[in-house]
């Protein structure tokens, strides 16, 4: 049977994901992959990034595509590997709508429960907001939070 091809975005915070929001979206790339053919879209930064891709590259078969800062010194090291392509190196803000506009939809681990206005995840968010996409923000303690388009 042929599956579909879904696309989808990520942002996160650098500290990582907690437990829980690590757990909730093992549980839901795993489903994702049983229905479609992912391409996910991330900006390798350390933290939820990270442990997204790791994520993904141990439980599914997806293609990733990377879209990495100038800035490095907050990127993980990605080891080479076929299912993984990189995309040219973009200011934060640019690099993160170049992730939301290659995206069906994005999941977002903030590291807060509440908006910030100085905050590249929460930034994102509000992006993908404007372009009126979906996000599924999934909150610390592992709420799963669909933000609804305007």
């Amino acid at each position: 049977m042929l599956k579909n091809t879904i696309h989808i975005g990520f942002t996160g915070n650098q500290h990582g994901m907690s437990e829980i929001q690590y757990n909730v979206f093992r549980g839901i790339i795993i489903l994702l992959n049983s229905q479609y053919d992912i391409v996910f879209h991330h900006g390798v930064c350390i933290g939820s990034d990270e442990d997204a891709h790791n994520i993904v590259m141990d439980y599914t078969n997806a293609k990733i595509q990377l879209h990495p800062p100038i800035k490095t010194n907050k990127m993980f090291k990605v080891e080479n590997n076929k299912r993984i392509k990189t995309k040219d190196p973009k200011e934060y803000l640019e690099r993160n709508r170049d992730i939301v506009n290659a995206s069906r939809f994005i999941f977002a681990t903030p590291k807060t429960n509440k908006e910030k206005t100085r905050s590249g995840t929460w930034s994102t968010i509000r992006y993908n907001r404007k372009k009126n996409k979906h996000t599924y923000i999934i909150l610390p303690k592992g709420l799963v939070v669909k933000d609804k388009k305007e």
